[in-house]
């Protein structure tokens, strides 16, 4: 007889998530999908404000042009032995900010674990994307998942609204 594999936990709440993707570290892969349906991966650092994640990427950047077309997107922390192997995905549903009153409160929150003016001018910089994901769902996976899993999801209204 083959062993059960042991169930999944759900994680305590949204901040549980975003204090193992602080401890799993700054990057992640961030995957989404062309228009043509091929799959595309790339590397960010996002941050969080509220209950929300937040990237800013190139407008110009192939995940931006994904996100343009209605790309949906999954996240995944880089794996390490530092952090025992544990792997956190989370899946969430992008938004594209236009509000120039937006980006600069982005811009000002200082969310994000690089320096901005590195790669961008300012908040109006043209280039500069923000998106803020909203987060449906997430699973961590202590030591690749042999150490056991855990799941959370975002709580729905009994309407059926997030």
């Amino acid at each position: 007889m083959e062993p059960v594999p042991p169930s999944p936990l759900r994680l305590e709440s949204w901040s549980s998530v975003v204090d193992h993707a602080k401890r799993l570290g700054p990057d992640c892969f961030v995957a989404t999908v062309r228009p043509d349906g091929d799959p595309h991966l790339a590397v960010v650092s996002p941050g969080f404000v509220d209950d929300l994640i937040v990237v800013a990427i190139s407008r110009k950047s192939v995940k931006g042009r994904n996100l343009r077309a209605g790309s949906g997107v999954m996240l995944h922390w880089i794996v390490s032995e530092e952090t025992g192997n544990d792997m956190l995905l989370v899946r969430g549903e992008p938004s594209l900010v236009d509000d120039e009153r937006r980006c600069r409160q982005l811009w000002e929150a200082d969310c994000l674990p690089f320096e901005l003016t590195d790669f961008y001018r300012g908040p109006d910089d043209p280039v500069l994307l923000w998106v803020e994901i909203a987060p449906t769902y997430a699973s961590l996976h202590r030591n690749f998942g042999a150490d056991g899993s855990e799941v959370w999801r975002r709580r729905r209204e009994p309407d059926g609204s997030p």
